[in-house]
């Protein structure tokens, strides 16, 4: 069987193959390929259009957007892709809008920001405060805050193996805390 393109062009399509008769074709000649769908943008587009493009870019008009225009306003109906590879091969660039800057309003600029969730409030009759997070710690079935009636506060946290451990405790509580914090722990979960 003879070659498709006898004399294969000396310059490589930068569009994707495509099929004839079941081969693929890598090097095809664009402006003498029968029915290949890919006959070149360039060709298609003229100084005047190109202008145009420009200008949608520079409106910060989106590859979809230059693509529905060039069909509506020029008659130039290219693929999506034909729409990219134009304006890369004419460096041209499409513009970012910049985000706006939101201004508070007077009444909540007056208000302090809000922080974190307040730590529990204070022990009470000798009993640790224990608390539950609303959203758990990631990596843990369970996970809250403490309050020790010495004044100690901290997190603690059950991972999914069942295993407990602590962070951020301002100071190491006694027994007798940690005994009533895992009667309170108990109680709270029940």
């Amino acid at each position: 069987m003879p070659p498709l393109y006898p004399n294969p062009p000396a310059r490589a399509s930068k569009h994707p193959p495509y099929r004839d008769n079941g081969q693929c074709v890598t090097e095809i000649d664009l402006d003498s390929a029968p029915g290949c769908g890919y006959d070149g943008c360039m060709s298609k587009v003229s100084a005047e259009q190109l202008d145009m493009v420009r200008a949608w870019a520079a409106q910060g008009i989106d590859l979809n957007g230059i693509q529905k225009r060039l069909s509506a306003d020029c008659g130039v109906h290219l693929t999506y892709m034909d729409v990219r590879f134009l304006l890369l091969d004419n460096g041209i660039e499409i513009a970012t809008a910049p985000e706006p800057v939101k201004e508070e309003p007077a009444a909540l600029a007056d208000q302090p920001a809000a922080e974190e969730p307040a730590a529990p409030a204070p022990a009470v009759d000798g009993k640790p405060v224990v608390t539950l997070d609303d959203l758990q710690i990631p990596g843990a079935l369970l996970s809250g805050k403490v309050v020790f009636p010495g004044g100690t506060k901290g997190s603690w946290m059950i991972d999914q193996m069942g295993r407990f451990s602590w962070s951020d405790l301002s100071a190491q509580p006694t027994p007798a805390e940690l005994q009533a914090f895992q009667f309170e722990l108990t109680q709270l979960l029940r």
